[in-house]
């Protein structure tokens, strides 16, 4: 297995990429990179807060609490936590982003869009960031 070019640490995989304490600038363009194409996407703006806010807390090994959250996203962080917040790397997505998308999309009136779309586009940002 490969040792880290960039801290030296033994194990180099992509969980170690994204929590090494010295892929900082690569992680902080991440989420810049997710952010502004969620953003321009017309996301819902609680989904874009709990994508980003799921992903920095992986990184920390910190929890997402959804009771801190509006009710209709609770059960969305509830199923996502069940299935582990690094599978948003893996492509295993609760069915709840998509489906939440798309009723933003309705209730503004967006009728070329849809949620699923929306959620496949969005992995391959993700991937290729």
């Amino acid at each position: 297995m490969p040792t880290c070019p960039r801290c030296g640490a033994e194990k180099e995989d992509r969980d170690h990429i994204i929590h090494c304490p010295s892929s900082d600038n690569w992680f902080q363009t991440m989420i810049t990179t997710i952010t502004t194409w969620m953003y321009k996407q017309r996301t819902d703006p609680m989904l874009l807060t709990i994508m980003t806010t799921g992903i920095k807390s992986w990184r920390k090994n910190e929890s997402v609490d959804p009771t801190k959250y509006p009710t209709k996203y609770q059960n969305l962080i509830t199923e996502h936590n069940s299935i582990g917040r690094k599978q948003i790397f893996n492509g295993r997505w609760s069915k709840q982003w998509g489906q939440i998308q798309q009723e933003h999309y309705r209730a503004n009136q967006d009728k070329k869009k849809t949620g699923s779309g929306w959620a496949k586009k969005l992995l391959l940002i993700i991937w290729e960031c």
